[in-house]
């Protein structure tokens, strides 16, 4: 079987390669690093990350420097950055230099941004260490930081190169694993057959995290990101679609501190897709068959497909109103019209109450 999918995200002279692989991470990203002959290189690692995996890499990269970012959203705030800035700064990374940004999609948002700023853009190589971050984030040159409201400062900054070793998948823990089939669900919605016919036959092996099966359907999920990336840079029309349950699934996370509980990205995006598709089935724009079996590949995921506790839109207004698809304060729903069709509408508040208080 093969072991490694080589990709490309066409965006003509800022063209990257996205490598995905199974065990030989280290070498490779030396590699794709060496290729870009920087003068200096800044490895910012998640803490975790760098004891579980950083050793091989920081030797593979010729020991840089290393800042290590505490996991966890918290990291992606104003603090950390200014901290990532004075890093830089003492590392001496000029124009030249580069960032290798080693871990999840917090550290790739973060570092990704810190790259975008200093000395007004440097360059980045994303080595995803997560599911969810290997399937989605680390493609596509979203990078940002919260601000009383989830990415609310950022820019876009593509990378120089993307590779991700499914080994490192290996140490996550199984709610990390599902978060990212939270993402790669979403994505299937979104590209309808065959990926979403892979990832319903794959769904247990996937579940387990068996590196042979998430191989080939990480590579679908990418190389459908990666093509609307190319068509849709900077999010003018189409790469709004790659929002589908982002809406619901930011307020909810968002939510989430005050009330004492905890909801990895990946299952409030989930939890927004499965909502999605009920309002898409209230609204007529899915059948009631459809609707079932987009729901069903969820379920075999082992995806929340509701909120954790009783929500309304009364709750969740104020943050709705800070989504980057809203206008004039009203939120604007990306729905599925069907495998791999999509459209973006606003819905009427009852609908939306209605679909949050009765999860069907």
């Amino acid at each position: 079987m093969t072991r490694r999918h080589d990709l490309a995200v066409d965006l003509g002279p800022r063209s990257y390669p996205v490598s995905l692989t199974v065990g030989d991470g280290p070498a490779l990203l030396a590699e794709r690093v060496a290729a870009l002959a920087p003068s200096r290189v800044l490895l910012v690692a998640d803490a975790t990350v760098a004891d579980l995996h950083g050793a091989p890499v920081r030797r593979a990269l010729g020991d840089p420097p290393v800042v290590t970012v505490p996991p966890g959203e918290a990291s992606k705030g104003v603090a950390r950055l200014e901290a990532l800035w004075l890093a830089l700064r003492d590392a001496g990374l000029d124009r030249d230099g580069l960032v290798v940004a080693f871990g999840g999609g917090v550290v790739g948002d973060l570092a990704g941004f810190a790259a975008a700023t200093w000395l007004r853009g440097v360059r980045v190589v994303h080595a995803p260490t997560t599911l969810l971050a290997t399937v989605d984030s680390a493609v596509g040159g979203k990078t940002g930081i919260d601000l009383g409201g989830k990415n609310l400062v950022g820019a876009f900054h593509q990378p120089s190169a993307v590779v991700a070793d499914l080994a490192w998948l290996a140490t996550l823990p199984a709610r990390e694993v599902r978060s990212g089939l939270g993402e790669a669900w979403k994505t299937a919605v979104l590209a309808g057959d065959p990926l979403l016919a892979d990832l319903e036959r794959a769904a247990p092996r996937a579940r387990a995290a068996d590196p042979d099966a998430l191989l080939p359907l990480v590579a679908a999920c990418v190389a459908h990101k990666a093509a609307v990336v190319g068509r849709d840079e900077r999010e003018a029309g189409e790469r709004a679609s790659l929002n589908l349950g982002h809406t619901l699934g930011h307020a909810l996370e968002a939510l989430a501190p005050p009330l004492g509980r905890d909801l990895p990205h990946g299952e409030a995006v989930a939890i927004g897709v499965a909502f999605a598709c009920r309002v898409a089935r209230r609204t007529g724009w899915l059948d009631d068959a459809t609707c079932a079996r987009l729901l069903a590949a969820g379920e075999a995921l082992g995806l929340p497909l509701a909120p954790p506790w009783p929500v309304t839109l009364d709750d969740l207004r104020p943050l709705l109103a800070l989504d980057k698809k809203a206008r004039a304060g009203r939120p604007r729903w990306v729905l599925p019209r069907g495998p791999g069709a999509w459209g973006l509408a606003e819905v009427p508040d009852e609908v939306v109450d209605a679909a949050l208080s009765s999860g069907s």
